[in-house]
């Protein structure tokens, strides 16, 4: 038996094992951002104490000839886009549509850019009333935390529904928040349904950020 022989094959094999070992690990990373990508979109934001009746606003305002519905939203918030489309599929699905309210917080160090996101959704949702909330004070009265977050209030002041519309951080589709709003809108009772709102926190400084 040749030298070369004895020499180069341990040398193959051990190519071969550390290719495995290197397909391993590589495999084992994308579980792992797989994994952490699910858990950061799945897991759902702060959701506060809602008032179950109307609380008065000097910003927005009941509307008592059919039930009101607000969506407070972080204008950097990456999740926005899929609760704005989710709200239009409400608005489009209901046969008693709701006074629709978008409540934009306003904080220092935005400029233009939340200029250019409330055109945004006042393109998107052009239904909707959309008011600048300064530092969060709106959403502070309403009990609203996390971007996404909706309510809706009957005609008397009464909590219909609190929560969020998507189903999971940014994924558009059929999910229990979107139906339980419309049937809170058609119900047209004291009844509060509540979901999880998958979203960024109002006052997050990087709510771009997984």
């Amino acid at each position: 038996m040749s030298s070369y022989f004895v020499t180069s094959f341990p040398r193959r094999r051990l190519t071969a094992i550390v290719a495995v070992f290197a397909v391993v690990l590589w495999s084992a990373a994308v579980v792992a951002g797989i994994q952490r990508i699910w858990s950061y979109e799945s897991t759902p934001g702060e959701q506060l104490q809602v008032p179950t009746r109307w609380p008065g606003s000097s910003l927005v305002s009941i509307d008592g000839e059919r039930a009101t519905l607000m969506m407070f939203v972080h204008p950097l918030c990456v999740c926005t886009r899929a609760s704005l489309t989710e709200l239009r599929e409400v608005l489009a699905t209901t046969d008693r549509s709701p006074a629709v309210w978008i409540v934009v917080l306003s904080a220092q160090g935005f400029g233009k850019e939340l200029e250019e996101r409330i055109a945004e959704i006042a393109r998107r949702v052009p239904e909707a009333t959309i008011v600048s909330d300064v530092e969060g004070s709106v959403a502070d009265t309403f009990g609203a935390s996390t971007s996404g977050h909706v309510v809706v209030y009957d005609r008397e002041g009464g909590l219909l529904f609190s929560g969020g519309i998507t189903g999971a951080r940014g994924h558009v589709g059929d999910n229990a928040g979107r139906r339980d709003v419309i049937t809170a809108l058609h119900d047209d009772r004291d009844d509060s349904h509540e979901h999880p709102i998958f979203g960024c926190g109002l006052d997050d400084p990087e709510p771009r950020q997984p």
